[in-house]
């Protein structure tokens, strides 16, 4: 996954109902920061290993939706 990859995954998450709060606390990070990277503005500085948690985050939030955890 490369850094534009941040972007998306981020998005993707929104998407599927997460706040840029709650991201940023799975990731121990300010929701600022997390909104930056939605944005493009920034990157995280471990790009990869930041990309995979937001991948599994998102598989994670997808699933639940498809059993219908979650409204």
């Amino acid at each position: 996954m490369t850094d534009s990859q941040t972007a998306k995954l981020v998005n993707d998450l929104r998407a599927a109902g997460l706040s840029y709060a709650s991201i940023g606390e799975s990731l121990g990070v300010h929701w600022r920061t997390v909104c930056r990277w939605g944005q493009g503005k920034n990157q995280p500085p471990m790009v990869v290993a930041v990309n995979k948690i937001l991948a599994g985050m998102l598989a994670e939030k997808e699933a639940e939706n498809d059993i219908g955890l979650t409204p």
